[in-house]
């Protein structure tokens, strides 16, 4: 009877002796997670005297450095491509102003030249001119709201056209590409006459 109980007293020493360590570092576990990955400092002060709770601890503190390093690099990858997106930003911004300068001029010497005495094939063809360099600062416009979007400033009009007349300006901006090719386009709608 007396070595029984001295078994059970020495049974549960040993437990509570052996499940204090593991208790321990599954605290410190379960703070290293709910601090989201953060590393409190005091890791290399936890020892154990039991070879396996300490090599589970050792185990934990190369996890818990992998993990920090990990999510240094990560964060610094995002910001380099944050800083990335921004430049990309700024340049998009920068070349489509300095495409849109001498567009304009264009599309201005365009609409000076229409006011001047002018055949009706030359009208026909400033017309298509000033389309195609409208069409053109539509798509620099374009790329503008895409850096706009990208930076969460866009905001949606809604614009009425005359889908037929820009498909008519359309079929006569690629006219001389086709019959240079030797090809026909051709236009065919109801409602749309060439």
């Amino acid at each position: 009877l007396f070595s029984l109980v001295i078994s059970l007293i020495l049974t549960f020493v040993l437990s509570k002796k052996l499940t204090k360590g593991i208790s321990d570092l599954e605290k410190r576990m379960y703070a290293f997670i709910k601090s989201r990955f953060k590393s409190d400092g005091a890791e290399n002060a936890y020892s154990s005297k039991i070879t396996e709770i300490a090599r589970l601890n050792k185990d934990f503190l190369l996890l818990k450095n992998t993990l920090n390093e990990t999510l240094e690099s990560l964060q610094k990858s995002y910001e380099k491509s944050q800083k990335a997106s921004e430049h990309k930003g700024i340049f998009l911004v920068n070349m489509s102003h300095e495409i849109r300068t001498p567009l304009n001029g264009i599309i201005g010497m365009a609409h000076i030249l229409k006011s001047g005495n002018l055949t009706s094939e030359q009208k026909d063809h400033l017309e298509t001119l000033q389309f195609s360099a409208n069409h053109l600062l539509e798509l620099i416009n374009t790329i503008l709201d895409y850096s706009k979007i990208e930076a969460g400033k866009m905001e949606i009009d809604a614009v009425s056209f005359d889908l037929g007349g820009d498909l008519i300006k359309l079929v006569k901006t690629f006219e001389y590409k086709t019959i240079e090719k030797k090809l026909k386009l051709s236009l065919v709608n109801d409602d749309i006459k060439l």
